[in-house]
Protein backbone atom coordinates (compact mmCIF):
# COMPACT_ATOMS: atom_id res chain seq x y z
CA UNK A 1 0.00 0.00 0.00
CA UNK A 2 1.27 3.24 -0.98
CA UNK A 3 1.59 6.33 1.36
CA UNK A 4 0.38 9.30 0.41
CA UNK A 5 3.75 11.22 0.30
CA UNK A 6 4.93 8.03 -2.30
CA UNK A 7 1.83 8.89 -4.30
CA UNK A 8 2.43 12.81 -4.18
CA UNK A 9 6.24 11.80 -5.13
CA UNK A 10 5.54 10.16 -7.78
CA UNK A 11 3.07 12.63 -9.26
CA UNK A 12 5.40 15.45 -8.91
CA UNK A 13 8.32 13.42 -10.34
CA UNK A 14 5.63 12.69 -13.46
CA UNK A 15 4.68 16.45 -13.36
CA UNK A 16 8.23 17.25 -14.30
CA UNK A 17 9.04 14.39 -16.66
CA UNK A 18 5.92 15.76 -18.67
CA UNK A 19 7.31 19.09 -18.48
CA UNK A 20 10.85 18.49 -19.68
CA UNK A 21 9.39 16.13 -22.33
CA UNK A 22 7.31 18.72 -23.78
CA UNK A 23 9.69 21.90 -23.34
CA UNK A 24 12.52 19.75 -25.23
CA UNK A 25 9.87 19.09 -28.00
CA UNK A 26 8.65 23.20 -28.06
CA UNK A 27 4.82 22.25 -27.56
CA UNK A 28 2.66 23.99 -24.95
CA UNK A 29 3.02 22.45 -21.29
CA UNK A 30 -0.82 22.18 -19.91
CA UNK A 31 -1.53 21.63 -16.36
CA UNK A 32 -4.89 21.38 -14.93
CA UNK A 33 -5.19 23.70 -12.12
CA UNK A 34 -7.98 23.01 -9.47
CA UNK A 35 -7.23 24.77 -7.19
CA UNK A 36 -7.10 29.00 -5.90
CA UNK A 37 -4.19 28.65 -3.53
CA UNK A 38 -2.08 26.05 -2.00
CA UNK A 39 1.51 26.01 -0.23
CA UNK A 40 2.86 26.76 3.15
CA UNK A 41 5.05 29.02 4.59
CA UNK A 42 6.97 31.09 1.84
CA UNK A 43 6.00 28.64 -0.91
CA UNK A 44 2.22 29.32 -0.44
CA UNK A 45 0.77 30.91 -3.70
CA UNK A 46 -2.89 32.39 -4.84
CA UNK A 47 -4.28 31.89 -7.79
CA UNK A 48 -5.25 35.58 -9.84
CA UNK A 49 -7.96 35.40 -12.02
CA UNK A 50 -8.32 39.38 -12.52
CA UNK A 51 -4.71 41.58 -12.51
CA UNK A 52 -3.53 43.57 -9.71
CA UNK A 53 -3.01 46.84 -9.88
CA UNK A 54 0.34 47.29 -8.49
CA UNK A 55 2.12 50.44 -6.23
CA UNK A 56 3.94 52.89 -9.15
CA UNK A 57 3.14 50.34 -11.66
CA UNK A 58 1.72 51.65 -15.02
CA UNK A 59 -0.61 50.06 -16.82
CA UNK A 60 -0.18 49.20 -20.71
CA UNK A 61 -2.28 51.26 -22.46
CA UNK A 62 -2.64 48.73 -25.62
CA UNK A 63 -4.45 46.45 -26.38
CA UNK A 64 -3.69 43.52 -23.97
CA UNK A 65 -5.61 40.66 -22.49
CA UNK A 66 -4.76 39.10 -18.86
CA UNK A 67 -4.24 35.60 -19.17
CA UNK A 68 -3.10 34.48 -15.55
CA UNK A 69 -0.95 35.16 -12.73
CA UNK A 70 0.20 33.87 -9.05
CA UNK A 71 0.89 35.81 -5.95
CA UNK A 72 3.13 34.79 -3.32
CA UNK A 73 1.95 36.74 -0.36
CA UNK A 74 4.38 34.89 2.54
CA UNK A 75 7.69 35.59 0.29
CA UNK A 76 10.73 36.89 2.57
CA UNK A 77 10.48 40.96 2.81
CA UNK A 78 6.93 41.28 1.15
CA UNK A 79 4.63 39.70 -1.33
CA UNK A 80 5.97 39.06 -4.95
CA UNK A 81 3.09 38.73 -7.92
CA UNK A 82 3.77 37.78 -11.56
CA UNK A 83 1.20 38.77 -14.16
CA UNK A 84 1.34 36.87 -17.95
CA UNK A 85 -1.01 39.37 -20.73
CA UNK A 86 -1.13 38.70 -24.39
CA UNK A 87 -1.09 42.01 -26.84
CA UNK A 88 -2.16 42.68 -30.18
CA UNK A 89 0.97 44.96 -30.02
CA UNK A 90 4.46 44.13 -31.56
CA UNK A 91 7.10 43.24 -29.10
CA UNK A 92 9.18 46.15 -29.89
CA UNK A 93 6.28 48.49 -28.98
CA UNK A 94 5.81 46.95 -25.85
CA UNK A 95 8.98 46.93 -24.44
CA UNK A 96 9.19 50.17 -25.62
CA UNK A 97 6.46 51.47 -23.65
CA UNK A 98 7.41 50.21 -20.77
CA UNK A 99 10.62 51.13 -20.57
CA UNK A 100 9.58 54.92 -21.24
CA UNK A 101 6.92 54.49 -18.87
CA UNK A 102 8.84 53.10 -16.19
CA UNK A 103 11.63 55.79 -16.47
CA UNK A 104 8.58 58.85 -16.53
CA UNK A 105 7.74 57.36 -13.76
CA UNK A 106 10.89 57.76 -11.53
CA UNK A 107 12.03 53.75 -11.72
CA UNK A 108 15.82 53.26 -11.81
CA UNK A 109 15.91 50.69 -15.41
CA UNK A 110 18.36 48.46 -17.73
CA UNK A 111 17.16 46.71 -20.30
CA UNK A 112 18.63 43.28 -21.16
CA UNK A 113 17.98 41.37 -24.09
CA UNK A 114 13.64 40.90 -23.91
CA UNK A 115 13.78 42.11 -19.96
CA UNK A 116 13.61 45.04 -18.20
CA UNK A 117 13.94 45.33 -15.06
CA UNK A 118 13.31 48.67 -12.67
CA UNK A 119 14.09 49.68 -9.40
CA UNK A 120 11.94 52.21 -7.44
CA UNK A 121 12.47 52.45 -3.64
CA UNK A 122 11.98 48.95 -2.23
CA UNK A 123 10.19 47.45 -4.28
CA UNK A 124 11.31 45.60 -7.80
CA UNK A 125 9.71 44.58 -11.61
CA UNK A 126 10.73 42.87 -14.30
CA UNK A 127 8.97 42.95 -17.57
CA UNK A 128 9.47 40.49 -20.30
CA UNK A 129 8.33 40.82 -23.55
CA UNK A 130 8.27 38.23 -26.49
CA UNK A 131 6.71 37.22 -29.85
CA UNK A 132 4.17 35.14 -29.67
CA UNK A 133 2.25 32.46 -32.48
CA UNK A 134 -0.69 32.94 -30.14
CA UNK A 135 -3.90 33.37 -32.74
CA UNK A 136 -4.32 37.26 -33.11
CA UNK A 137 -1.81 38.15 -30.94
CA UNK A 138 1.31 39.51 -31.12
CA UNK A 139 3.21 39.92 -28.07
CA UNK A 140 3.20 38.30 -24.29
CA UNK A 141 3.76 40.51 -21.54
CA UNK A 142 5.35 38.63 -18.74
CA UNK A 143 5.45 40.74 -15.41
CA UNK A 144 7.20 39.49 -11.70
CA UNK A 145 6.40 42.36 -9.07
CA UNK A 146 8.35 41.83 -5.88
CA UNK A 147 6.76 43.92 -3.33
CA UNK A 148 9.57 44.88 -0.33
CA UNK A 149 8.16 45.51 3.21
Amino acid sequence: MRTRETWLTGLSLLLILSIGSAMASDRPVLIAQRADHGGVGDGAWQLLKKPMDLPDLPKYGGQTQFVGGLMYPNKAGGPAITMRYLSKDSADVVSQWYEDSLKANSWTTTSVKDSIKGQKGHNGVVVRVSSTKQKGFKSEIKISYKLFR
